[in-house]
């Protein structure tokens, strides 16, 4: 079974949900519209994650889980780590049938220094005492990612889009240069990578299959290993570099150094077996805060 653990379904903005940030590259594509390209290509299942135009608002997200559960393979939610209550919005939070996890994008501007000034300590904290998972993604951020690991060891942490970025501008090298930060954050044994963002990062500098970013891949792998690798394709996103079926393919054939069984783990086996929530029904609770 392969399963997407990276997929953004949303509504476009409404005067019942408007949108808290500016949509940048997330174009609004329903849940319906997002599971049936996915199944064009041979992916069974998605994960929805709430895109950050959206703030707090995970409305949709659950909407869409509960309206295909066999379909959605759960939702990776939005939490407002600084308001009041913290730990009993959060154990509520967490409670929802579906949710996966929380997550935070730390690249905008309104966000960028969440984890150098500490902000997103007593969140952590918060999280390693519940088992909550936390999903990040600070490109360029990993010696504050190390940090938190090594922090909050019993905090199991994921890695968005294997802390990559690309720049308009800058070079295949520049895109990769803290690429061994990475395989030394990866062999932290709480910490998780989604190995997305690849077609990406190649940023239209070399054609599918992408052979420096799979190079890149086979040094990860094989520093690493499959054991805590997540796929996701960060669809819709990713149209504007490839289409969906060559980010999936790019792991099915461009990176044709995986052993089966590890390509298999890494398409879906791994979060089917660590990460997948407990049946099929999903909640719609929301934070009531769309802003922050």
């Amino acid at each position: 079974m392969i399963v997407d653990t990276h997929v953004h379904y949303t509504q476009p903005p409404s005067a019942l949900r408007p949108y808290a940030h500016p949509p940048g590259g997330v174009l609004p594509m329903t849940v319906d519209e997002v599971v049936a390209q996915a199944r064009a290509v041979g992916i069974d299942r998605v994960v929805q994650v709430t895109p950050s135009p959206m703030g707090y608002d995970n409305r949709y997200a659950f909407e869409g889980a509960q309206l295909l559960p066999d379909a959605v393979a759960g939702v990776i939610g939005r939490f407002d780590p600084f308001a009041p209550q913290l730990h009993e919005r959060l154990q509520a939070f967490c409670s929802q049938p579906g949710l996966v996890g929380l997550r935070y994008t730390l690249h905008h501007d309104w966000a960028a220094d969440w984890l150098a000034s500490g902000r997103l300590e007593p969140l952590f904290a918060a999280a390693q005492e519940q088992g909550a998972d936390v999903f990040l993604y600070a490109p360029d951020q990993c010696d504050q990612l190390l940090r938190v690991a090594r922090a909050y060891p019993r905090l199991r942490l994921v890695v968005d889009h294997t802390a990559l970025q690309h720049v308009e501008g800058r070079g295949l090298a520049d895109t990769f240069s803290q690429w061994q930060q990475v395989i030394a954050l990866a062999r932290h044994e709480n910490v998780w990578m989604k190995v997305s963002f690849f077609p990406e990062a190649a940023g239209g500098q070399e054609p599918w299959p992408y052979p420096a970013a799979a190079q890149r891949f086979r040094e990860l792998y094989e520093g690493v290993g499959a054991q805590r690798m997540l796929w996701g394709s960060n669809f819709p996103v990713v149209a504007h570099r490839c289409s969906y079926g060559q980010a999936l393919d790019f792991i099915r054939l461009g990176c044709d150094f995986l052993a089966d069984e590890d390509r298999d783990a890494i398409l879906g086996g791994n979060f089917n077996r660590h990460f997948a929530p407990a049946g099929c029904a999903v909640g719609l609770q929301t934070e009531d805060k769309q802003y922050g």
